[in-house]
């Protein structure tokens, strides 16, 4: 690869990683107030978007790392090096890499199914407790893990010795890149099609113009939460699949001109696809506006207080 793509590339990836700072700042405080704060916590439905935002996380953690090591490798001089692909999959940040490419679809498709169930069996969703939605966002990370060790093994069996460029591309030392991209573009297409299946059944048990529809044993206050959450990460879906899952496609099979530019426009869709679920779900549910605006004005009251003791200091 010639230097002057390289140095585009390496342009992009301080782009990337600006972006995935970003993220990380309006992220991870969504996550903790949701895990640290009692009253959101114990709401399944906000455990489930905080799993959808470790998910994104970790997906941004693992591209941040990517993208740094090749900047370095690149100041380093050494991109036109080589490395074997058995070094590659060794890679931490390639290995935290590959779990996050597969934890974004596998979590929106865990929070679909939630729906669905909280559609079809409403009582007994209802009637669960934290360990649910724990162990139902558990699942797309341990099988990301899973995914990942079984690539490892084919590499250390089968080719570790070959030899790739030292930036370890994702084409060049993934030998199950095809089942990994068709796993994830899957859950994101049976995501959408599951919600298609909710919003016909909620149609039919919820609205509430049918008098004729199913009664459904959920009182008011529950029918209305299903509904707010169930919207919510019905949009959140439709999100993964504008900004995810086309831009994905495009990327794997190359439909248009591969430059730097193209690279960069769709590999940030797909960055900021992450950010558009943080403003969906701040919008969606005034708690979390509430925390974040408390948040805010408490700053604003401790810099108020320590300019006016640097004032009376002096």
């Amino acid at each position: 690869m010639d230097r002057d793509r390289m140095s585009a590339i390496v342009t992009n990836m301080y782009i990337f990683s600006g972006e995935g700072l970003l993220i990380l700042v309006i992220n991870v405080p969504l996550v903790l107030v949701i895990l640290i704060l009692q009253r959101l916590r114990e709401r399944k439905e906000f455990l489930f978007i905080a799993g959808l935002a470790i998910g994104d996380l970790i997906y941004t953690v693992g591209y941040m790392s990517v993208s740094i090591r090749r900047i370095v490798e690149f100041q380093q001089d050494t991109d036109n090096m080589t490395a074997t692909k058995g070094e590659c999959v060794n890679d931490v940040s390639n290995m935290i890499f590959q779990v996050g490419t597969g934890v974004v679809g596998e979590m929106t498709f865990f929070t679909a199914l939630d729906r669905l169930i909280a559609t079809l069996y409403p009582i007994w969703h209802f009637k669960q407790k934290l360990q649910y939605p724990v162990i139902m966002c558990m699942i797309p990370i341990i099988i990301s893990v899973v995914l990942m060790a079984v690539n490892y093994h084919f590499v250390m069996q089968y080719s570790s010795k070959e030899v790739v460029s030292a930036m370890c591309f994702d084409s060049s030392y993934l030998p199950l890149r095809p089942i990994f991209a068709a796993h994830r573009w899957g859950c994101v297409v049976l995501s959408a099609f599951i919600y298609v299946i909710v919003s016909i059944l909620l149609y039919k048990k919820f609205a509430n113009h049918l008098g004729k529809g199913r009664v459904t044993q959920l009182n008011k206050h529950q029918r209305k939460n299903v509904m707010h959450a169930t919207i919510t990460m019905g949009l959140s879906t439709l999100n993964a699949v504008l900004l995810m899952l086309i831009p994905d496609v495009l990327l794997y099979f190359r439909i248009f001109t591969t430059t730097s530019s193209t690279y960069l426009i769709l590999y940030s869709l797909i960055l900021n696809k992450i950010m558009v679920n943080f403003i969906l779900f701040l919008v969606r549910h005034r708690e979390f506006r509430r925390v974040f605006v408390g948040l805010l004005s408490s700053k604003k009251r401790i810099t108020g207080l320590q300019t006016g003791w640097s004032s009376v200091n002096k």
